[in-house]
């Protein structure tokens, strides 16, 4: 399944979601962590195969609370 692929089968991201900063955590070989940050906007990010354990972020900026002086 590829990234996009995966998303999409989540229910696609939220509107607004930063689909610029998506990112993939995947083990290494020595059992470490690596995180990579895809735009799925570029075609070759979108389609990276996924595999066993990997986890998705797509960020969604905060909304700042309106200060009213």
């Amino acid at each position: 399944t590829s990234l996009l692929d995966a998303i999409g089968e989540a229910g696609g991201p939220l509107d607004g979601a930063q689909q610029n900063k998506v990112e993939l955590r995947r083990k290494n070989a020595d059992g470490q962590f690596v995180t990579t940050v895809y735009n799925l906007k570029k075609d070759k990010d979108a389609t990276t195969v996924l595999q066993d354990g990997d986890f998705i972020f797509v960020p969604y900026p905060r909304q700042r609370q309106r200060l009213d002086p």
